[in-house]
């Protein structure tokens, strides 16, 4: 990771790092170079480190471990109802955002084609998963730039232009959100043992990381569930 202070005065920066996800991964660390100043978790169970920098410095840190990943497959068909889907899930992640504008015309019409009342979460998030496989092209090109500006779910499909997996993801999160299914972004390190597979290339966000982005949506019968549009889109 790489860390820099622009500013005159001396101030706080965070870097996310790759933390245990129930079901999905388990890491552990052999060393933090430098150690943080403080290191905790937040309220989505990140594991943030956090560095005091003086004015106009850099600071390059290296995490050295190791992450064993989890294979996790759902039966669809044995997905739970949005009546079952807990309150504060609802409350925090349905809401409106920047990038996922609920309320959207645009966003509205796609939920109303796909939703279908008869349907439990898992299938009606299928349905997004399979709209957007089956619609969108990826953009090959990324790779190519230095920085890419993120559009959001609404200009990402308004402009018919390829897509990165910010939209890939920004769109499902949107249209689920819309839908009443809490849905979310992560933000990581995506990996293959496939060298054939035609995977997506991480994008660097302008001020951001170098990572891949995919949603995760919640079904009340399998607890959050992890899903990647992009990659069935290209494999």
């Amino acid at each position: 990771y790489q860390l820099k202070n622009d500013k005159f005065i001396n101030a706080f920066y965070e870097i996310t790092i790759p933390a245990d996800i129930e079901g999905y991964q388990q890491v552990s660390y052999k060393e933090i170079n430098p150690e943080p100043s403080k290191l905790y978790f937040d309220k989505d169970k990140n594991l943030i480190a956090q560095y005091w920098l003086k004015g106009k410095t850099n600071l390059d840190i290296e995490v050295r471990g190791s992450a064993k990943l989890i294979t996790k497959q759902i039966n669809i068909n044995e997905g739970g109802t949005l009546n079952s889907i807990p309150k504060k899930l609802i409350s925090a992640y349905t809401k409106k955002d920047k990038y996922w504008d609920t309320d959207s015309k645009v966003i509205k019409a796609i939920r109303d084609k796909l939703f279908n009342g008869q349907n439990n979460v898992s299938e009606n998030a299928f349905s997004i998963y399979k709209y957007l496989v089956d619609n969108f092209e990826y953009n090959k090109d990324i790779i190519n730039k230095s920085y890419i500006d993120r559009k959001g779910a609404v200009n990402a499909i308004s402009d018919g232009e390829p897509i990165a997996c910010m939209e890939f993801t920004d769109i499902f999160v949107a249209v689920a959100r819309s839908m009443g299914i809490p849905a979310r972004e992560i933000n990581g390190y995506a990996l293959t043992t496939d060298n054939k597979t035609n995977t997506p290339s991480s994008i660097n966000i302008k001020g951001g990381d170098l990572l891949h982005a995919w949603p995760e949506f919640y079904d009340p019968n399998f607890g959050w569930v992890q899903i990647d549009p992009t990659w069935g889109n290209t494999s």
